[in-house]
């Protein structure tokens, strides 16, 4: 039975992602993460030292690319989202919300390095690219169920799907997780270039006469 107090709350949530556009954006930063691990299993594959790059290169890649999506976002929904179904504006928290955001994913991010470092020593190597997939699809219903949108649920499948797949291919090294975040992103690009093409079809951008009105 559906809760239409529920429905409301989560109709502000849904608003963001009814374009598609953060999904694309979001999953053209992951589809980046796995590009930086496709760049660690060919340094790894050419006999070098990639510590420097997994400590330092990867980090500071992912934070350019994860600030850049952010301001391209906001760029693309100025341009197609608001002046088709209005601009809304979230809440700001301030300085400590955004602080209290990064120390959370800081949190996670630790939490699920230790988590994998705990299990990896029980299970074998060619195992943890699914136990990873298992966590990402996880996380992934629970942003389903929290803002109430039933295609992430086949974002969550196709991820832990994936990682069975590596586990059976067993490829070694970095590449499982280049693969993983790669295919992770590139479904969540997929999955937000239908909801664009969609949205973009039963939509138009009102003009100041309609505006008027």
């Amino acid at each position: 039975m559906r809760d239409p107090i529920l429905e409301n709350l989560n109709k502000p949530k849904q608003y963001w992602y009814i374009d598609g556009l953060a999904e694309i954006v979001g999953g053209g930063v992951i589809l980046i993460l796995g590009i930086t691990f496709l760049l660690g299993a060919l340094v790894e594959s050419r006999g070098f030292d990639q510590s420097w790059y997994f400590s330092v290169g990867q980090f500071i890649l992912v934070i350019l690319f994860a600030w850049g999506s952010k301001i391209l976002l906001r760029h693309l929904k100025t341009r197609i989202t608001y002046p088709r179904t209005g601009y809304v504006e979230y809440r700001n928290r301030g300085v400590s919300g955004r602080w209290s955001r990064a120390l959370l994913a800081f949190i996670i991010a630790f939490s699920f390095s230790a988590l994998m470092g705990i299990v990896g020593k029980y299970i074998p190597e060619r195992y943890e690219p699914m136990i990873m997939s298992l966590i990402l699809a996880l996380l992934v219903c629970y942003l389903a169920m929290f803002i109430g949108l039933p295609r992430f649920y086949l974002i969550a499948a196709a991820t832990f799907l994936t990682g069975i797949g590596l586990a059976y291919i067993n490829p070694g090294g970095n590449w499982p997780y280049a693969w993983l975040f790669c295919l992770e992103g590139s479904f969540w690009i997929v999955s937000g270039v239908f909801v664009l093409r969609r949205y973009l079809k039963h939509t138009r951008p009102i003009s100041e006469e309609d505006a008027d009105a």
